[in-house]
């Protein structure tokens, strides 16, 4: 994957490791991150088993459903 280099968007990617970032508004290295992506299969696999793992680690729907759990019984607690 590749997307821009934005606050919300570096949530997700890390340069190099999961996918690439690129300047915002700058299709030239925009289409150059693409044709790196596009001509390098060995960095492509390796960015797709990293975001992989990335996600199945720190977007679990079990792990946010817990946290929104404990957050509504203290927000109701402290309303009581």
């Amino acid at each position: 994957m590749i997307g821009g280099d934005t606050a919300h968007v570096c949530e997700f990617i890390t340069h190099g490791l999961t996918d690439l970032l690129t300047p915002p508004h700058d299709p030239r290295d925009l289409s150059d991150s693409d044709l790196h992506m596009l001509e390098d299969a060995r960095i492509s696999l390796r960015s797709l088993a990293n975001t992989r793992k990335w996600a199945e680690k720190n977007l679990a729907m079990g792990d946010y459903l817990v946290a929104y759990e404990k957050l509504i019984r203290q927000t109701t607690k402290r309303a009581r």
